[in-house]
C-alpha cells in the first residue's frame, strides 16, 4: 500500500511539509509506503472547462505539474492533501491544481481513502479544511477520520 502526500505550499520544507511528514512517519511505522508531491512555486493555470480532458483523462495543458499529479494520484492507494492558509482559504495554486486534476480524472480516484492537512496560524482553518475535503466527497473518496478535531 502507498499513500501520496501532496504538499500544497510553495515552501518545500515549511510548516505544511512538517505536518505531512508527521503523518508520513506514522504511516511508515505501519508499513505503508509514502511519497511526496510538492507543487512548488511555478505557475499553475486554472481550469478553463474546455472538457478536452474528458476524452483522455488528462488536462490538455501539459506545461505544468497537473498531469504528473494525476499519474501519481492514480498510482496511489490513498491521498493526503496539505495546504497552508494565507487569507482564510487554501493556497490558490493548490486550488488550481486540484480543480484541473479532479475535473480531468476524478473517476479514477473513487473509493481511495483521503485526508486533509491544514497549516494555519489565524482564521480560515475550518474553511480550508472544508474546501479541500469537497474534492474528495464529490469524487466518492472516503475521508479518513481522526480522534481529534480534523
Amino acid at each position: 500500500m502507498n499513500v501520496l502526500l501532496i504538499n500544497g505550499s510553495p515552501h518545500k520544507k515549511g510548516c505544511t511539509f512538517t505536518a505531512l511528514s508527521e503523518v508520513a512517519g506514522e504511516l511508515e511505522k505501519q508499513g505503508i509506503e509514502t511519497n511526496f508531491f510538492h507543487i512548488g512555486t511555478k505557475a499553475i493555470r486554472g481550469c478553463m472547462a474546455c472538457r478536452k480532458c474528458k476524452e483522455t483523462g488528462y488536462c490538455t495543458y501539459s506545461d505544468d505539474l497537473v498531469n504528473e499529479c494525476i499519474n501519481q494520484m492514480k498510482a496511489a492507494d490513498g491521498i493526503i492533501v496539505g495546504s497552508p492558509v494565507y487569507y482564510a482559504s487554501p493556497n490558490g495554486a493548490l486550488l488550481s491544481l486540484l480543480d484541473r486534476v479532479f475535473y480531468a480524472s476524478s473517476d479514477a480516484f473513487a473509493y481511495k481513502p483521503s485526508a486533509t492537512i491544514v497549516s494555519c496560524r489565524r482564521a480560515g482553518a475550518a474553511t480550508t479544511f472544508d474546501v479541500l475535503n469537497k474534492y474528495f466527497t464529490i469524487s466518492n473518496m472516503p475521508i479518513v477520520s481522526s480522534q481529534y478535531w480534523n
